[in-house]
């Protein structure tokens, strides 16, 4: 439905669907992409200037995600380190379980270096809140990595193999997100979780990418 390439030369992050074009905030770096089989390119995030995208497309757009529960969103990461005591967002909507959307980032809140999304459903408890295993990823080399839900369960895949047991979707929500979406932090009153590191082909589906398609996508990217 949505797909960021994020080799852009200019200040727009292009939407390859035509849907949700964003906007490069304060000047990440064009750097080699992390796919082995594309001369593109990504983009380096330095959380220190608040690097980011933001205003991904309107609030309607992604809503599918916490009305129905079924979804995948995919990128490649590369992190600059893996420090104590972090969040890093690699797409999300909102922090917040009182508002509508949803945030996929890598944390290492309590020492999990983890991938964590969370689906808000405008009101607590989130309608879910998984992780992958813990130390999935735990280093500082490219991963590729997708979580996916199909109305009933979520689950996580790093580098084509599922991390992690389902965790199961609760109550849903219905109407749009709170929030356009941003690509390296999460909107917010107070914005935050800016990714630290390289961030590629960030995609979105409104639909369940099932293992077959997982292991496909991360080996067409060379590393298989």
């Amino acid at each position: 439905m949505s797909y960021w390439r994020l080799g852009d030369t200019g200040a727009t992050a292009v939407d390859e669907t035509g849907l949700a074009d964003g906007i490069y905030q304060n000047t990440p770096t064009s750097v080699p992409g992390l796919l082995l089989t594309s001369a593109d390119k990504a983009m380096d995030f330095d959380a220190a200037s608040s690097e980011h995208v933001s205003g991904l497309g309107a609030v309607g757009d992604y809503s599918f995600i916490q009305n129905t529960g079924v979804f995948s969103i995919e990128a490649i990461i590369q992190l600059r380190s893996t420090p104590a005591s972090t969040q890093y967002d690699i797409i999300a909507n909102t922090p917040a379980s009182a508002e509508k959307g949803f945030f996929f980032t890598w944390e290492n809140i309590v020492g999990t270096n983890t991938l964590r999304l969370a689906v808000a459903k405008g009101g607590a408890p989130f309608a879910v809140d998984a992780q992958a295993a813990s130390n999935a990823i735990a280093d500082t080399n490219p991963h590729h990595v997708v979580v996916t839900g199909d109305g009933s369960n979520v689950r996580f895949y790093v580098d084509g193999v599922q991390s992690g047991t389902a965790t199961a979707i609760g109550t849903l929500s219905t109407g749009d997100s709170t929030r356009v979406a941003n690509i390296g932090r999460y909107p917010y009153s107070t914005p935050g979780g800016y990714f630290d590191g390289i961030i590629d082909e960030v995609a979105i589906y409104d639909s369940q990418l099932v293992e077959a398609d997982v292991i496909r996508h991360w080996a067409a990217g060379g590393r298989a």
